[in-house]
C-alpha cells in the first residue's frame, strides 16, 4: 500500500528552518502552519510553524492535514513521527557555532539569563549527537527519505540549492523564486571564535603528549568525550579513566576501540600502572590527584592541564570572564595562586616542572605544566 507523503523541513533550532520553509512555500508548496509564534526581530519574516508538532509525542492526528504539504518539525521531534505516513525530509546543517552565536542572540533577546560568551564542549556534542541520532534513524526507516543540505551553501548558491530540492522532491517547483526567498542579510551571526570553553582543554594538547608519552604506558584522567585520548599517537599503551558516564558512554559511543576505565582515579590507582599521564582536573582536586600518582611512583611524567586563564593577569578583562564562568563555590579566582603554591611544593620535594601552552579551537591559550623527577 503507497503511504501518503508529507513533506518535512527539519534541523537543529537556528539552523535555517524558517528560511527553507519559505523558500518552498514561494516554490508552490503548501505550508502548513498556524504562525501562532509571531515574526520578530529574530525571524523577521516569521517562524512558519505549527503550534502542534510540539505535541507530536502524544497527539499526531493533526498530520493528516499536513498530507502533500510542507511542514516544520525541529530535529528532537523527527523520531516521534509516526509510520504511517511517508516523509521526505530536507534536513538543513549549520556550522554549530553559528547555532549557538544564534540560539545566544535569541535567549538574550526574550530575557533569559545566559553566561555571557561561554560554549560548553558538552553542549556542543550534544548538538553534534542530535544530529548524527537522527541520520542513524532514518538510514533505516523505509518510510524516510532524507536531503541533507548545509546552509551556507544554500546562502552562498540559492539556486543551485532550489535545483537540488526539486529533484529530491520530484516536483515542478519555481525554482527562481524559490532561490529569491534566500535573504543573505539575515545571515547575521557568522561563528566567529569569541567564545569562551572551560570545560574542555584543545585537543591540539595531543602533540605535547605525544613528545612524553612514546613507547611509554599513558593515562589520560579525565577523557570527557574521549577526542584527546584518541588522538594520542606512539604510546605503547594507552587508556583513559573518567568518573562521568556522560564521558565514558560518549566515548565509547566515538572511539569504540579505546580502553576507557570508568571511577574515581584514586580509588582506581593501586589497580593501573602507567609511566606518563595527562589529567584536567579543578583544584584542589587536581593537587591531590597529582600528589597521589608521584607518591606511588615518582618516576610518572605527569602533564598537569592547568587552565585557559592562567597566563592572564587578575586584572585583565578575560580573566574575569573566565572565572565569572564557574559557581561561586569553586573559587576559580584562587585557582592560579593554589597551581603555583603546588608546583613549588613539587620543586621542593624533588620534582622540576615547565609550562606549555597550546591553542585551542577559538584561538584561546591552554596552559599544561610538565612535572617529572628532578
Amino acid at each position: 500500500m503507497l503511504l501518503k507523503q508529507i513533506i518535512i523541513v527539519s534541523g537543529l533550532q537556528r539552523s535555517g528552518t524558517a528560511m527553507l520553509m519559505q523558500m518552498l512555500t514561494q516554490g508552490g508548496i503548501t505550508p502548513f502552519i498556524d504562525d501562532k509564534r509571531a515574526a520578530d526581530e529574530c525571524n523577521p519574516n516569521g517562524y512558519y510553524e505549527h503550534s502542534m508538532v510540539q505535541q507530536l509525542a502524544t497527539k499526531n492526528f493533526f498530520l493528516r492535514n499536513a498530507v502533500d504539504k510542507v511542514i516544520k518539525v525541529y530535529a528532537k521531534q523527527l523520531q516521534q513521527l509516526p509510520p504511517e505516513y511517508r516523509y521526505k525530509i530536507i534536513f538543513v546543517e549549520r556550522d554549530i557555532y553559528e547555532v549557538w552565536a544564534s540560539r545566544h542572540k535569541v535567549y538574550k533577546y526574550r530575557g533569559h539569563e545566559v553566561k555571557e560568551g561561554f560554549f560548553s564542549v558538552r553542549n556542543r556534542e550534544g548538538i553534534k549527537r542530535t544530529i548524527e541520532q537522527i541520520k542513524e534513524w532514518a538510514a533505516l526507516k523505509n518510510n524516510v527519505d532524507l536531503l541533507g543540505l548545509q546552509y551556507s551553501e544554500i546562502i552562498e548558491h540559492p539556486l543551485e540549492n532550489s535545483k537540488k530540492i526539486q529533484t529530491f522532491l520530484q516536483q515542478e517547483l519555481d525554482i527562481d523564486k524559490m532561490a529569491g526567498a534566500v535573504d543573505p542579510s539575515l545571515h547575521r551571526e557568522k561563528g566567529d571564535k569569541n567564545f569562551l570553553i572551560t570545560d574542555r582543554a584543545p585537543i591540539s594538547i595531543s602533540k605535547i603528549i605525544d613528545q612524553y608519552a612514546k613507547d611509554k604506558i599513558y593515562c589520560e584522567i579525565g577523557i570527557g568525550e574521549g577526542h584527546t585520548l584518541n588522538a594520542v599517537k606512539g604510546s605503547l599503551l594507552k587508556f583513559g579513566v573518567e568518573i562521568d558516564e556522560y564521558g565514558v558512554n560518549r566515548c565509547r559511543e566515538l572511539y569504540p576501540r579505546l580502553n576507557v576505565k570508568k571511577g574515581d582515579i584514586l580509588e582506581l590507582l593501586p589497580h593501573v600502572k602507567f609511566e606518563v599521564c595527562y589529567l584536567w582536573l579543578t583544584y584542589p582536586i587536581a593537587e591531590e590527584v597529582v600528589n597521589k600518582i608521584l607518591e606511588k611512583n615518582k618516576n610518572t611524567i605527569v602533564l598537569m592541564g592547568l587552565n585557559y586563564f592562567y597566563h592572564l593577569d587578575t586584572n585583565d578583562e578575560k580573566y574575569q570572564r573566565y572565572v565569572a564562568i564557574y559557581p561561586p563555590h569553586a573559587n576559580a579566582k584562587e585557582w592560579n595562586a593554589s597551581i603555583k603554591k603546588h608546583l613549588s611544593s613539587l620543586e621542593e620535594r624533588g620534582f622540576k616542572h615547565s609550562i606549555q601552552q597550546v591553542k585551542a579551537e577559538n584561538d584561546e591559550l591552554f596552559s599544561v605544566a610538565i612535572i617529572q623527577k628532578t
